[in-house]
């Protein structure tokens, strides 16, 4: 069974601006390995018992988040580990915030497109990409992380790797 992460929306957004974090997210992980759909829209906030992906078309829906930090929602939901937000940016970035909680007091973000969040919160979920990585890769880029233009084409050069790095 495939792991299924939490999306929250801070924003009022297009059902159109949802449909593509989910259809992009499961596109861009298809590139990297088969993938099924992994990401689940929260429609309200008594609901975190989701169990199966949100897939297109999605029916409008009232966010209970609007506003609302990741803190605030990282409080309201402590045992989502990873999770992602939808934002005011979402919409002309075509972002999305990916949260890591390791605990009520340690909360990590990282901006990424909307074709890596799927791919990256598998990887973290895995424990084969780390967050900080993902962090110091998107502050090098202009602060998003994108997996599919970032990463090595065939015949480049691979990365180097940061020896002796926190991680």
């Amino acid at each position: 069974m495939s792991s299924i992460f939490p999306v929250f929306c801070t924003a009022e957004l297009p059902i159109a601006t949802i449909e593509k974090l989910l259809s992009d997210s499961l596109e861009g992980a298809k590139k990297m390995a088969p993938s099924e759909p992994s990401l689940a829209v929260v429609t309200k906030a008594d609901n975190m018992s989701h169990t199966t992906a949100s897939t297109p078309p999605f029916q409008p829906f009232d966010s209970p988040f609007i506003g609302q930090s990741v803190k605030e929602i990282s409080r309201q939901f402590p045992q989502a580990h990873h999770f992602a937000v939808l934002d005011e940016r979402s919409l002309g970035e075509k972002t999305v915030v990916l949260v890591e909680l390791s605990s009520p007091d340690n909360v990590q973000t990282v901006r990424v497109t909307f074709g890596s969040a799927q791919s990256v919160l598998l990887a973290l979920n895995l424990a084969t990409l780390g967050f900080k990585d993902i962090q110091s890769i998107a502050a090098s880029n202009g602060g998003v992380y994108d997996l599919i233009s970032g990463s090595p084409k065939k015949g480049q050069s691979a990365p180097r790797k940061r020896l002796g790095a926190d991680s």
